[in-house]
């Protein structure tokens, strides 16, 4: 039976260590599946460990290797428990302090079998009690906490794959463990001779796990699946999310154009970044029932600076294609910024629009001195009634050679002018859409303004048609012009300016006049920027400039006054604008108002430093505390209680790192007739002198205590041998016996007891020195007394 048994147990570690590594080179970054790689690690360790204590051949091969297994199943339960808070993502884990409790128990019961438990030797009643009753205790509860753990996650979370993922697992684990209890508690009472394995019914748990592992995506990210494909050079917007919304990666141009840093993306969703209705929606539209591509239109995004910026956007559900289980989604964001800037160019022609109704000789002269084409057309049957000549030029067609030319040969698609004419139906004024359009080289992007009215009588349509092909590919290629960057300027929540190689300022944005109170055109603006720069300073001249910018950015602090004389404190950033030849040709400062942040600065320092001197004065107080629990208040040396903690600290270290102790109990020789004679004063004194000779004589690598009364009791810790004990205590018995007091005509002796370290118990070991201390004293006082005994 225990061959087959170590047969099963071998075979079960193969496994073990088979899952654990596939599953972590499935996805090597992963956290969770490094937990899952050491737990199947200390369960292989466990399995092989008794696949050879099975058939062990005497005491000392089954001790070795079950000692070799204590590392498996005392760290099984813990490493269990601490996966599944990591699955589960426990706040518990936040804490060292918890983390190390987590796994204590585990410590003291490899302490316990590893040093305590030898093959030898009995084991330790009470200790052996206590390993019997507490282990099974902690094993079986922190497998159970982590069962419901799991539970509770599976009915919390709203994912179905997450809870298929737990269902497996909760089956199988719960498997094992009725099986290990079963083994643990019920089958000795019928079968006494049955040995538990539960190293072997730990398989069942983990093809679980691996089963939710390989059908279910069970502990791999999906972002480290899918980002090599997804993220390409785009000038879109690119969010990955995971399931829960978490915003796991982002392309170069949302770090580019909404001014966030990657450290600001950690630990926050894609909701945070829309306005509270759209953050709301946002959730609805990643469930998991929603397994097609989502548009959104005209969402607002906040970037860092606070500005909305508007979007169309796209969510993207992405797929396993093994098991077509979603893993997480593509937010693909387009910045409609210019777009809605040629809408709103557009509908201020809608005056003009308006006005050709009243006067066909007007409509005539505005259609041909208007800079766009215009097409008229009858709503019966879209036939073009009349074109000016930017529309010819536009499709490059004489429209007055062809009477009767049907309007929808001129767009790309028919079903997008149809859509126009049912947009213009239902709002009954003017439209602005973007729409491809045809003439006879080719196709061209054009933005169309339509609009209803009546003509001689008749309705028609006016539409207005501009080629924005060009600007299109301008905005897509980021081509720098002097509009869009004077936009984008003011866009900037910080003023700007604007200089030439002089300081003279050329160019301010909207924003500087928020900031000082009192706009450009004013005359008490400053002309140039060291006016601004060193304003309520002793100005310097114009080669300051030439310094600060000897680099490209520089980040200065002064001060500036504002409107009505306030003082304000600004932090500028400077930057030289240089040419092809790299020579500055002037400079682009940035100003940001930080009176307050300066302000909440200083308090922070001043309350840091109070903080400071408060922390200083605790540290003195703690140090005088840990003086007066320690030493004893008239002698200075260790107090009773302390110089037993000392030597009880000293011979636990020699069951480790053996060296010679000595220890020696001192007493005052007819200390009571110096106290009835001198005084209790004087015999004060006296035990202060006494005091101060000991610990002189014994050096700071050795302790000395108040035993008390007029006792004394030395800890020589270094390597002592009976010799060097007897020099170090004949030194004080010399010294006291020498000591000249305030009174010449006072002395005293000591008498001591040298007791050496042979293996005792602390008791023992004072009793021995305080036996050789009273052989001493009735050997005649002033003398020492030292131990017998040899090392074997």
């Amino acid at each position: 039976m225990l061959h087959i048994l170590s047969f099963l147990s071998m075979a079960a570690g193969v496994i073990y260590l088979v899952v654990g590594v596939n599953t972590y080179t499935l996805n090597k970054k992963s956290t969770i599946g490094k937990a899952f790689l050491v737990l199947t690690a200390s369960l292989a360790l466990w399995s092989f460990s008794y696949s050879h204590a099975y058939v062990a051949d005497n005491i000392y091969a089954f001790s070795f290797w079950n000692k070799l297994s204590v590392f498996g199943w005392c760290l099984f339960p813990a490493l269990t428990l601490y996966m599944v808070f990591t699955i589960t993502e426990s706040r518990f884990l936040e804490s060292n302090l918890k983390c190390t409790l987590l796994f204590a128990p585990a410590a003291l019961f490899c302490f316990i079998d590893l040093f305590l438990f030898l093959p030898d030797k009995p084991y330790p009643d009470g200790i052996y009690q206590f390993f019997e009753i507490a282990n099974p205790i902690y094993s079986y509860i922190y497998t159970l906490i982590g069962m419901v753990r799991l539970v509770l996650w599976q009915h919390k979370t709203p994912y179905k794959i997450i809870k298929k993922q737990v269902r497996i697992i909760l089956w199988t684990s719960s498997c094992t463990y009725l099986l290990s209890v079963a083994g643990e508690f019920v089958i000795p009472h019928f079968i006494p001779s049955f040995i538990n394995c539960t190293q072997i019914y730990g398989v069942i748990m983990i093809i679980g796990i691996y089963r939710a592992i390989r059908k279910y995506n069970f502990l791999l990210t999906p972002n480290e699946l899918i980002v090599g494909e997804l993220f390409e050079e785009t000038m879109d917007f690119e969010f990955l999310v995971n399931l829960n919304g978490m915003i796991t990666r982002v392309n170069r141009q949302v770090l580019q154009t909404l001014g966030y840093g990657l450290e600001d993306f950690m630990s926050v969703t894609f909701a945070e970044l829309l306005n509270e209705e759209n953050g709301i929606r946002f959730h609805e539209w990643i469930t998991e029932d929603n397994i097609d591509t989502t548009h959104c239109k005209n969402v607002r995004i906040r970037t860092k600076s606070g500005e909305n910026i508007p979007v169309n956007m796209s969510i993207v559900p992405i797929r396993n294609s093994r098991n077509d289980l979603i893993l997480g989604y593509l937010i693909i964001a387009q910045d409609i910024r210019a777009m809605e800037e040629l809408k709103r160019e557009m509908l201020s022609h809608q005056e003009t629009m308006i006005k050709l109704k009243e006067s066909e000789e007007l409509f005539r002269t505005l259609t041909e001195t208007i800079p766009y084409g215009i097409i008229c057309t009858k709503k019966a049957d879209k036939t073009i009634f009349y074109a000016n000549k930017n529309a010819e030029i536009l499709f490059k067609y004489d429209f007055n050679s062809c009477k009767n030319m049907n309007v929808e040969e001129f767009y790309h698609s028919k079903a997008f002018r149809e859509r126009l004419f049912h947009l213009i139906q239902k709002e009954d004024k003017v439209i602005n859409q973007v729409g491809m359009m045809k003439r006879s080289d080719g196709e061209f992007l054009a933005m169309i303004s339509m609009a209803p009215a009546i003509y001689k009588g008749e309705e028609v349509i006016f539409a207005c048609i501009t080629d924005i092909t060009e600007q299109n590919r301008l905005k897509k290629n980021a081509v720098k012009s002097e509009e869009m960057l004077n936009k984008l300027m003011d866009s900037i929540p910080d003023p700007v300016m604007v200089t030439d190689i002089e300081g003279r300022i050329r160019y301010c944005s909207k924003n500087v006049e928020s900031f000082l109170g009192y706009g450009a055109e004013e005359e008490n603006f400053p002309k140039n920027i060291l006016d601004f720069l060193e304003e309520g300073k002793n100005k310097e001249d114009k080669s300051k400039l030439t310094q600060i910018l000897l680099s490209d950015v520089n980040i200065i602090q002064t001060t500036y006054r504002k409107d009505g004389g306030k003082i304000g404190i600004a932090e500028v950033k400077a930057s030289a604008l240089r040419d092809e030849d790299k020579e500055a040709f002037g400079y682009v400062f940035v100003a940001r108002d930080i009176t307050e942040y300066k302000k909440k600065e200083e308090k922070l320092a001043r309350r840091k430093a109070e903080i400071e001197k408060m922390n200083q004065q605790l540290l003195k107080s703690n140090e005088v505390f840990k003086q007066k629990a320690e030493k004893d208040s008239l002698t200075n040396l260790y107090n009773h209680e302390y110089i037993l903690t000392l030597l009880k600290k000293e011979v636990n270290q020699q069951h480790y790192r053996p060296k010679r102790l000595a220890v020696m109990m001192l007493d005052i020789d007819y200390f009571k007739k110096v106290n009835d004679t001198y005084g209790h004063q004087t015999g004060d004194k006296v035990l202060m002198k006494v005091s101060e000779i000991i610990q002189s004589c014994i050096g700071e690598d050795n302790y000395a205590g108040r035993y008390g009364g007029e006792e004394f009791l030395v800890i020589l810790r270094e390597d002592q041998t009976e010799e060097s004990a007897l020099a170090v205590a004949e030194k004080i018995k010399e010294r006291i016996s020498n000591c000249i007091f305030e009174n010449s005509e006072l002395r005293v002796t000591i008498s001591i007891g040298l007791a050496l370290f042979h293996g005792e118990s602390v008791h023992e070991l004072i009793k021995e020195a305080d036996k050789l201390l009273y052989q001493a004293k009735c050997n005649g006082r002033s003398r020492i007394e030292r131990s017998i005994k040899h090392d074997n």
